[in-house]
This record gives C-alpha cells, structure tokens and sequence, in this order.
C-alpha cells in the first residue's frame, strides 16, 4: 500500500467516544474503535485520498496514537476499505522535456521529436528505446528507477522522482508504448513484463531471454510504422504537462505493425512483484 484511499463512497462518522463509523449507503457500515480515536481518526481517513504516503498520513495523527494510526491503516488495507490511489492520483505535472537512453532507429526518432529537436540532460522524463527484445537491460533500468537512482545525470529538478516511459519495437510485430512509470507508486515495469508472461503461450521464454547475455538482433521496422510508434510516444509525454492527469498517460499502447492499429491497455500492481517491493508496496 504506497498511496491508500478509500475504495468506497464512504461517510466518516464519529461517535462520541471513543468509535468511528464508514458507512456506504445502508448495507456497508464499520466501526473502528479506540481511545480518543474519534478526535483524531476522522482527519486521517478524509486524507486517504491516493496522494499521501501511508508515512504523510500517520504524521497527521498526535504522536501518541501515530503506532495505532498505521495498525488501523493496514488493518483497512487487509480488508481492502482502503485500497492504492495508484500512479495517475500521485501524478504532478511538469514541463514537457525528456531525454532519451538507447541507439538505433527508435532512440534517433525519439530524439528528434524532443521539444524544439533539443534533448536536455536535465529533464525530469527519461525514455528508454529499445528495437531488440534485452530485457535484463530495461529491468535493470526500472530497479534502479525504483531505488531512486537515475544515473549520474541525476533525478530532475528539487525532490521529484525521476519518472520514465519504456518504448521498444522488440518484439517486431508490435510495438510497446509504456505507461509513465514512477518510482513511489503504480505499477514498475517488472509489474507488466509479468502480465506479458501470464498472457504468454510460452511464459518460460521471458526467463530464458531475461538470463541471455547477447548479442540480440534488432527488429526491423518499416519506416512509416516506426514514425508512429515514435509520435505515439512523443504525444503521450507531452501528456505530463497536463492537470488531472489524463488516462492515457499511465495506459500501456501497443501498435500492430501488420494494421497500425493501436489498443490501450490499464496496467495493474502485481501484488506479488519483487522489485515493487523494495519500496514497501
């Protein structure tokens, strides 16, 4: 649980005392009880609205009741009355700049549709292009995104987390056009290689080309639908600068080369991934 909000059309009601009720129309009714709960509980909950931390909000309680605060939290986790906000709540707008890690067609494309044709060491967005099907390189990306680490050219502008899109044209029938990715909530790119495995007729293939070391030929693109597959991305970031985030920013968008068709996808947290792990999902 990284950004807990309330998974329901809940009215928080405190009871004189020491109880506080959700309640959801006639038939959902829960009642947390407590010492004092009712003077402070209240704000915390009406603050479970997928922006904060679960650290933010147990600072909103008075340091005596902060230990129960966070055992309340995840007891409403548990029972799934609070559920993760996700990354389209916590998203924070931003000028529209990136810059682009990888070679080939793909990464040159990207490259000059940067605004103004000018790539700047300093964006807050990084894109990852990739023509070949190196997965261990784009999961070794996402971890070190996930511990906050963006190279030596930095994480952006004040405390913001460097936030990233995946495009690659690997798997040469179509073409992946990633969610933004950020390093605090939602779903890592771990999440959705494992989505690509369950949905795989032969899952086993993902481990087996994560484990090989090279060299990987890339795929080979006709020049019309790589122009696609790079505006769709181009247009996609140009989406960060936009508040509320729209939907479209944090969807996955595949291109079938074959139709140039384009389909958008929700990407999920998956609950059991390792690497979203270590950040204390």
């Amino acid at each position: 649980m990284l950004r807990p909000r309330l998974a329901g059309a809940f009215t928080i009601v405190p009871e004189a005392g020491d109880a506080v009720w959700l309640v959801a129309g006639e038939d959902v009714r829960l009642a947390l009880r407590g010492d004092a709960i009712a003077g402070w509980l209240p704000a915390v909950l009406r603050a479970c609205d997928g922006r904060r931390t679960v650290d933010e909000l147990v600072a909103l309680a008075p340091p005596a009741h902060q230990r129960e605060a966070r055992e309340l939290i995840e007891g409403l986790a548990g029972e799934r009355v609070l559920v993760d906000g996700g990354a389209a709540l916590a998203h924070q707008p931003v000028p529209v700049a990136w810059r682009v890690e990888g070679s080939g067609a793909l990464a040159e494309a990207l490259r000059a549709r940067t605004p103004g044709g000018v790539a700047t060491e300093r964006a807050e967005l990084c894109v990852l292009a990739q023509d070949t099907l190196e997965l261990a390189a784009a999961l070794a990306v996402n971890a070190a995104r996930l511990a906050g680490h963006s190279g030596p050219r930095g994480a952006g502008r004040g405390d913001r987390p460097p936030r990233w899109l995946w495009v690659s044209t690997g798997p040469q029938a179509r073409a992946f056009v990633g969610p933004l990715f950020l390093p605090d909530t939602g779903p890592c790119l771990a999440c959705l290689v494992d989505h690509f495995r369950l949905r795989s007729p032969v899952p086993e293939l993902y481990e087996l080309i994560a484990a090989h070391p090279g060299p990987f030929t890339a795929a080979v693109f006709e020049p019309a639908a790589l122009a696609v597959v790079a505006d769709l991305a181009a247009w996609k970031l140009s989406l960060v600068a936009h508040e509320p985030a729209p939907a479209a920013l944090y969807a996955l968008h595949v291109v079938e080369v074959a139709t140039l068709e384009v389909s958008s996808h929700r990407v999920l947290i998956n609950p059991e991934c390792p690497a979203c792990a270590t950040r204390g999902t």
